[in-house]
């Protein structure tokens, strides 16, 4: 019984493994531009953290809450809810005014904006000028105490949309673009 077999053995495994770093290494770069949900990403100086993300029933007790104002008449589309927190992280005390550009987009490139819900919704996001350490939804308001734990947007979407996953949340401000791919 040789030994050297399964030494070359395990030297092929390695050379193979190190050959193929490189392919991994780029994959992996691919990935890290697109953020997670529950993970925050930096724009323009806010941190716009995607606590959950899900489809909207507005005839359901709860979710009516959400979409107050707005019917599902149109047949193939959905409400989709996306709710988030914008946070001032920095520590210079510059005031920083969160983005209103957002937008979901698939993988066709189809690209959906949120609807503007009315004042009386108390779960949409409005952005405003925060202080350092400070975000939207405010601390104590009933959207940061809500079991969604963040501001509301809202996103009538093509049902069809929903078959060219992932879909991903994109933050457009101060001439940065970032993403983050959406749990459905």
């Amino acid at each position: 019984m040789s030994l050297r077999r399964p030494r070359s053995a395990a030297i092929a495994c390695v050379a193979a493994a190190v050959a193929v770093l490189p392919l991994a290494g780029c994959s992996l770069k691919r990935e890290l531009k697109t953020g997670r949900e529950g993970q925050g990403l930096r724009v323009a100086g806010v941190t716009y953290n995607v606590y959950i993300t899900r489809q909207l029933n507005p005839h359901d007790a709860e979710d009516s809450a959400y979409t107050q104002g707005e019917t599902a008449d149109q047949p193939g589309f959905y409400f989709y809810g996306v709710f988030l927190t914008a946070c001032n992280d920095n520590t210079n005390g510059a005031r920083l005014t969160p983005t209103t550009d957002f937008s979901i987009r698939d993988t066709q490139g189809d690209r959906f904006v949120p609807l503007t819900l009315p004042k009386t919704n108390i779960f949409a996001y409005r952005p405003k000028p925060l202080a350092k350490k400070s975000c939207v939804p405010s601390a104590g308001s009933i959207a940061a105490t809500s079991p969604t734990a963040g501001a509301l947007l809202v996103f009538k979407v093509p049902v069809i949309a929903v078959e060219n996953r992932p879909l991903e949340l994109e933050i457009r401000s101060g001439g940065e673009s970032h993403r983050v791919e959406l749990d459905i």
